[in-house]
């Protein structure tokens, strides 16, 4: 019958896999742009800490189904950006979810963004979850590559984020760190050059 309950639930399936089957084509098109150096971008002045908050507001029933505290140390008086906020937004969706999925139960992810010495701008995200090894590390940042410990265990990915992010933030004139210890959690940097930084008069 039209009204059973497991038509709605079928109808659910198709559709999330349709919206996932959807999202993979798109951060496809975004590498592959990217990599030909045709990534748009809609640049404008934005503030970093909006943008932040917003990602993990989505992303607060990931960190609470998992028990994962999320931190933000952002500061009051960090300068605007001239960068696309869209891409801003979806590298930090990246690299927070990223945190999320890889963080143990009672972890913790903590935002932070600070103006370095040299002018340039630097937003980290912190797990202090399993952390990797130095093949690990070099194994991640490359398209639909996983690690054998993510597969292993489980963890839902297709191995498309952190490439995204490396190409997004490259579009934008930065790079991209990755820095992790075994035992020890891994730190995700994005940092945009100097001339990203917009002066504001005193």
């Amino acid at each position: 019958a039209i009204g059973d309950p497991r038509y709605t639930e079928y109808a659910a399936d198709i559709h999330d896999s349709g919206q996932h089957l959807l999202s993979l084509i798109n951060q496809l098109l975004d590498i592959s742009q990217a990599d030909a150096g045709k990534l748009q971008l809609v640049e404008e002045e934005i503030d970093i800490a909006p943008l932040v908050e917003d990602a993990c507001h989505l992303l607060r029933e990931v960190a609470q189904s998992q028990q994962v505290s999320l931190s933000l140390s952002l500061g009051s008086d960090l300068p605007p950006l001239l960068a696309d906020p869209m891409r801003v937004k979806q590298i930090m969706l990246n690299l927070i979810g990223n945190a999320l999925k890889y963080s143990a139960e009672g972890g913790m992810v903590t935002v932070t963004a600070a103006l370095s010495g040299s002018g340039e701008f630097t937003v980290a995200v912190r797990d202090n979850g399993a952390g990797m090894s130095p093949e690990e590390l070099a194994q991640v940042k490359k398209a639909f590559t996983r690690t054998k410990r993510a597969i292993v265990s489980g963890t839902e990915g297709s191995g498309l984020g952190l490439a995204i992010v490396e190409s997004m933030i490259a579009a934008h004139g930065g790079h991209f760190q990755l820095q992790s210890q075994p035992g020890e959690g891994t730190t995700a940097q994005i940092i945009f050059p100097a001339s990203r930084v917009v002066r504001v008069a005193a």
